[in-house]
């Protein structure tokens, strides 16, 4: 390669003097668990004062080191993954690659063909069956869906949020070809668990990291404990650049099928290979190197400000955060969930309650009336079309139907409180805000109920 287009975020960044911008998160002094000074009193949605009046961190966030690699990926004019001279993609894979301790790191357009690729490379078709998590983003079961392939959803554990081991043996059937645990919220599934059983039964595992990139779990990348996985860059993500996605594999033929299948079939070596164009662009490469380097220097921000928080959340009656198996570690805090209880909260209805603390100034959401996934209406569509009767049997359509009930996951999507990372980019007064807020509403309930 030549020199001058050789580049990896960190010498880049320096080149630019970015690291400058992000580098004061790294100099917040260590917090005490006091309380903020308080602002009581009636609560703004009666009236009263909001606790706070300014804004929040945005998102996404940029500088001139996005700018200046963006615009010099433009004038290069190797916009495409295959020109010859184009090596953005190629920097990134490498850089990702030694993050992640060696694996291989192919780069897509998106998270849900990261997914979609996977499963194919894994065989994964008509007639097999995948277990997956009953709630999650639709994206994870389109990617099986896509390859006609037939989900058979897995509840929750409701302390977690995410898919219940201990239900995944009484569902196994001799269709069963491959588990798909979702890591989300930057959390990780229980993989001490799953995996031994996907073993025992011969399955594939596809881990769905899509918004978990850096998360640890036993000292291992999401991703590299199963057979593969993917990881999402979408412009939500603690770690985006607008639309792409990366496949993480540790097998030599998984990804040389990954790489073919993302590239319209095409491979160095030898063997046929079907595919689509699921290659990313130049444009989004180049993003992610600045974006990367942002994303390690705010985690650090986000983990400290959760620590502060929990001490106080867990002085609050209604309101608890989620358990996170012990093994996980870098935790990224993805969208940031709680458990709510009305009755613990003076029997407070939780849309109410968000709703209060929006007039308080803490931008948090809820969803009383939410649905999940598995109960998503184009699944109604598939199944009942004439692809997936053509190759299954009426009694494993019946199988899958009953599957898609999840009490647990839709009680737990009706009773979760949530606001965005980009609020855990703030102060310890920020986080005294939130908590005085809430602290405010709890105090007063009865009141806001009946408003």
């Amino acid at each position: 390669m030549n020199d001058k287009l050789n580049i990896t975020r960190r010498s880049f960044m320096t080149s630019v003097g970015v690291t400058a911008v992000v580098a004061s998160i790294s100099d917040v002094p260590a917090w005490s668990a006091s309380a903020g000074q308080s602002k009581a009193g009636r609560p703004a949605l009666l009236g009263g004062t909001p606790v706070r009046t300014q804004g929040w961190p945005g998102w996404p966030q940029e500088g001139p080191a996005d700018e200046q690699i963006m615009k010099k990926a433009l004038q290069e004019k190797r916009w495409c993954y295959l020109r010859s001279g184009a090596h953005f993609c190629k920097d990134y894979e490498k850089e990702l690659s030694r993050d992640y301790d060696g694996a291989h790191i192919m780069l897509t357009n998106a998270g849900t063909t990261a997914l979609h690729t996977c499963l194919y490379a894994l065989d994964v078709g008509p007639g097999d069956e995948v277990l997956i998590t009953g709630d999650s983003f639709i994206a994870s079961v389109q990617s099986v869906l896509n390859l006609f392939a037939l989900p058979i959803f897995i509840d929750i554990d409701l302390d977690t949020g995410l898919m219940d081991p201990a239900l995944i043996e009484q569902v196994i059937t001799p269709h069963t070809k491959a588990i798909m645990p979702i890591h989300l919220w930057g959390a990780s599934c229980d993989m001490d668990a799953i995996m031994p059983i996907a073993n025992k039964h011969g399955l594939k595992v596809v881990e769905d990291a899509c918004q978990s990139p850096y998360v640890e779990y036993d000292g291992r990348k999401l991703g590299t404990i199963g057979d593969c996985g993917a990881i999402s860059f979408n412009v939500w993500k603690t770690l985006g650049c607008g639309e792409s996605g990366a496949i993480v594999t540790t097998k030599d033929d998984i990804a040389r099928a990954c790489d073919a299948f993302r590239n319209n079939g095409r491979t160095s070596g030898s063997g046929a290979y079907m595919g689509m164009n699921y290659r990313p662009t130049e444009f989004q490469a180049a993003l992610l190197i600045t974006q990367t380097e942002r994303y390690r220097e705010q985690a650090p921000l986000r983990r400290r400000n959760v620590l502060y928080l929990e001490k106080g959340l867990k002085e609050i009656p209604g309101i608890e955060p989620l358990k996170v198996y012990p093994k996980t570690t870098n935790h990224n805090h993805y969208n940031y969930q709680m458990h709510y209880d009305a009755d613990a909260m003076g029997g407070l209805p939780i849309d109410k309650f968000a709703s209060a603390m929006r007039a308080e100034g803490i931008p948090i959401g809820s969803r009383p009336n939410g649905s999940i996934m598995s109960l998503h209406k184009s699944i109604d569509r598939l199944l009942e079309g004439c692809h997936f009767k053509t190759i299954y049997t009426q009694e494993q359509l019946k199988r899958c139907q009953v599957s898609r009930e999840c009490p647990k996951a839709l009680h737990f999507t009706r009773n979760i409180l949530q606001f965005s990372q980009a609020l855990l980019l703030g102060s310890q007064s920020d986080m005294d805000d939130i908590l005085e807020a809430a602290r405010k509403i709890q105090r007063n309930a009865g009141a806001v109920a009946k408003a």
